[in-house]
């Protein structure tokens, strides 16, 4: 029971983060609204992050730090639930941070409107660059009828592979602990894949109102050695095969002809982040995903994230198509494919572009972009294939 006023928990996991930790618990310390109780969740770090949470706590009295043998996000969190006093949580990864709004916004919210979810938008961080990341649905309060017919049909977007149009993060709002803790209770820790995108799923299937802010006040710090990760087949396959259990364990509160279709996108996006690709998938005339390719075609490769890293694997073992340049954004060319220094997508002499981007805005904006200097034929990932039989 939410009380006339309630406390605030914020529970950041942490582990092995040294280089960023003093930056996300600041920001923390820093808010508006200061939080009432911080729950450091240290996961078994080696790194000497256990060390700088222990700091904090000596000079902090708000700051609690709980040691615990590595077990992964979700168990750090469930930790950190348990544990909490706060009759609303929010979480902040380690080596993410939060404009100083953020708790204050929320919690005013949350006072006036008595959702059990307040949402925003994500700020990310990258090598300089910001890009804010705004809810693609309209910012306002939502009850359970506005949330069954307006929010979970367009969760995942299945008309545009792969977008979500609310944030799919848990550490972007400010939950009821007791709605919370229902979902994250029973959540199975051998789920080592999109845990935050599965529980939201649950999530609003059982919430009864949510209110979106329409702002973005956390700031999604992309690492450059977390883009690069590699898969560990085994480990990632029954880490999918437990993700597609438990989304479909329950019965969602709508439409469950578009709840399947949302989970089948969000099964083959893991995959193919995930998995190595099986390029003849489709038949020995296609390349997957991306449908009829011409066998010999010189291809240009767009994108270098998780996707692009394993398209060129695949591509590379495939004898029947070779990538002729890979591209990461117009003006620059990945060694060693230079073509002789080339500094534009416009210098490079090519047939065909495989847009191996998947974020539904992302991929929007590129083919924007290349329908008004592309001359060869562009191939973003097949449709026809996302929607995959349960």
């Amino acid at each position: 029971m939410v009380t006339n006023n309630p406390r605030i928990t914020v529970i950041i996991p942490v582990y092995n983060t040294a280089c960023y930790i003093k930056r996300c618990i600041d920001s923390i310390l820093n808010q508006s609204k200061q939080p009432d109780e911080i729950i450091l969740v240290d996961d078994g770090s080696t790194d000497g992050s256990d060390e700088i949470c222990d700091a904090y706590s000596n000079k902090y009295s708000c700051i609690k730090v709980i040691h615990k043998k590595n077990g992964g996000q979700t168990s750090a969190r469930k930790t950190g639930v348990k544990s909490a006093i706060g009759e609303y949580i929010s979480f902040v990864d380690s080596d993410d941070w939060v404009e100083r709004e953020m708790l204050g916004e929320m919690y005013n919210a949350a006072l006036e409107t008595g959702a059990d979810v307040m949402t925003s938008g994500t700020i990310r961080d990258y090598n300089g660059s910001v890009v804010h990341a705004k809810e693609e649905i309209q910012a306002g309060y939502y009850n359970k009828e506005e949330i069954k017919d307006r929010i979970t049909p367009l969760f995942i977007d299945t008309e545009c592979f792969f977008k979500t149009n609310l944030s799919a993060h848990l550490y972007t709002k400010l939950y009821k602990k007791q709605v919370l803790w229902e979902v994250l209770r029973d959540y199975p820790e051998d789920i080592n894949v999109f845990e935050d995108i599965s529980l939201l799923f649950k999530l609003l299937h059982i919430i009864t109102s949510i209110f979106i802010t329409g702002n973005e006040w956390y700031h999604y710090c992309i690492r450059e050695d977390s883009t690069m990760g590699k898969y560990c087949t085994e480990r990632d396959e029954r880490g999918i095969e437990a993700l597609r259990r438990y989304l479909f364990s329950f019965t969602p509160y709508g439409d469950y002809k578009i709840y399947s279709r949302q989970v089948n996108s969000l099964l083959l996006y893991a995959r193919l982040l995930r998995l190595p690709i099986d390029t003849y998938a489709m038949g020995a005339d296609c390349l997957y995903p991306y449908g009829r390719v011409p066998q010999g075609a010189r291809i240009v490769l767009y994108g270098a994230g998780k996707f692009g890293k394993r398209m060129k694997e695949a591509i590379d073992t495939d004898e029947r198509y070779s990538i002729y340049s890979w591209v990461d954004n117009e003006a620059f060319i990945i060694p060693p494919y230079d073509n002789r220094n080339a500094k534009s997508l416009m210098e490079v002499e090519y047939d065909v572009i495989l847009i191996a981007v998947l974020e539904g805005n992302a991929l929007r904006e590129i083919k924007k972009k290349l329908n008004t200097c592309a001359r060869g034929r562009i191939f973003a990932v097949d449709m026809s294939i996302v929607f995959l039989e349960n």
